[in-house]
């Protein structure tokens, strides 16, 4: 495990995967899961790369994404992997609206198919996500939920 944490140290950017490798290349016999568990043990993780801005226009006049101009003009959804304290994996459908950035719906499940999301952006224009979800705000007494990362096109 100090091997594993010294080459971690000494390669930033190498992920769990990469230091398997080295590993065995050193000679040392060792599983991809062990060292993956061991890696979430000891805390470990690889810097997020910092995104690139990309232009929203192209030279040809093109347009590469919609600028949202009034609410419900422009939608975004993202989906977030997360995992539970036992290790257990579970992912976020997330669906803003770009103009207000306010969160039309959140969407948690263990695996989310293609139907699902397109149930859960048909739900959402519908409005139903946005009345329920005004109904438990109100409720709750939180105000609304503002959203300020920035997301490209893609994620």
């Amino acid at each position: 495990m100090s091997r594993m944490v010294e080459l971690a140290t000494q390669y930033g950017r190498y992920g769990y995967r990469r230091i398997t490798a080295l590993l065995r290349a050193a000679g040392w016999p060792v599983n991809h899961k062990r060292i993956e568990r061991l890696w979430r043990q000891e805390g470990l993780k690889v810097p997020q790369q910092q995104p690139k801005r990309r232009r929203l226009w192209l030279n040809d006049g093109s347009c590469v994404r919609l600028r949202p101009a009034y609410r419900d003009h422009v939608w975004s959804y993202d989906f977030i992997h997360a995992r539970t304290h036992e290790g257990r994996v579970f992912r976020l459908l997330t669906i803003i609206d770009e103009y207000s950035r306010e969160s039309l719906a959140i969407k948690v499940a263990r695996g989310l198919t293609s139907e699902d999301v397109s149930a859960c952006i048909c739900h959402s224009k519908q409005g139903g996500s946005r009345q329920e979800g005004k109904k438990a705000r109100q409720s709750a007494d939180i105000g609304r939920l503002q959203l300020t990362s920035q997301e490209g096109p893609d994620g």
